[in-house]
């Protein structure tokens, strides 16, 4: 199985998650050994637990992760010729699995907003997948509205009556934005516009990145956007740059999944 192992370890690694996690499904079924066949259970729900966070299925991906961590901290500590080096992954794991919780709830969090970002890089750093990607992270851009102002603010952008708008907007934003249920609802730039007249640090940061709305306006342009136009690896940088900038956070703060360690 030595071969089959490395190759499932080799996907997860490079973000194939789910295929990773089908090929130690057909693994299990072939080994015969109690004691390997229990090792490459849990490996199996562990990657599985990997591929329901990478899809945002959060509570599943708890369950699979958290119900294996003890048993992980033992089997690094095997030395079996048939096993990567697993020495550090307990503690990899261990620190995703703190994050991990914290998302769970399906609330919309700064952290959850932390979680999209680094799904975003993720399709970009392992995968190439830069439509995908800045789609990602423009949906990160607009949660970043829509939760500091709902937070802050008390104003949701998606369903807010016209008396929660600051005055010196209030006529604007009704008569832009009224919807027939008596409410408005307004978008990311809007709502970035709205910070910014509240006096708020999220808006005055948006305002400083000169080029942020050409690159939101790229994504709507894009082949999942509402456009023809493919989204390469620059415009993703670009856009994902200016989520990190509005967030006032670096690539560093964001989580990044356990690997296996393949180097022997």
């Amino acid at each position: 199985a030595y071969f089959e192992i490395m190759e499932a370890c080799g996907l997860f690694n490079r973000g194939q998650y789910a295929n990773s996690a089908e090929l130690f499904t057909n693994i299990a079924q072939k080994v015969t050994d109690k004691k390997s066949l229990r090792i490459i259970s849990l490996l199996n729900e562990l990657v599985n637990g990997y591929a329901q966070w990478d899809v945002f299925n959060h509570k599943e991906a708890v369950r699979l992760i958290g119900r294996n961590l003890k048993m992980l901290d033992d089997v690094a500590e095997i030395k079996k010729f048939h096993l990567p080096n697993m020495t550090g992954l307990p503690e990899d794991v261990r620190m995703n699995f703190t994050f991990l919780e914290k998302v769970r709830n399906k609330k919309l969090s700064f952290e959850l907003i932390y979680d999209l970002l680094a799904n975003a890089l993720r399709r970009a750093e392992l995968e190439k997948k830069y439509e995908d990607a800045t789609a990602r992270t423009y949906s990160a851009i607009e949660k970043t509205a829509k939760l500091r102002l709902l937070d802050k603010y008390g104003i949701d952008n998606s369903a807010c009556y016209s008396d929660k708008i600051p005055e010196g907007s209030r006529e604007k934003y009704t008569e832009k934005y009224s919807k027939s249920s008596g409410k408005l609802a307004f978008g990311a730039l809007a709502s970035f516009e709205l910070l910014l007249e509240l006096g708020d640090v999220y808006g005055e940061r948006f305002a400083r990145r000169d080029k942020i709305k050409s690159h939101m306006t790229e994504r709507n342009y894009s082949i999942l956007g509402h456009g023809i136009h493919p989204i390469d690896k620059s415009k993703f940088d670009a856009l994902f740059e200016d989520a990190l900038a509005l967030l006032d956070i670096t690539v560093d703060d964001l989580p990044r999944f356990a690997q296996f360690d393949l180097r022997g």
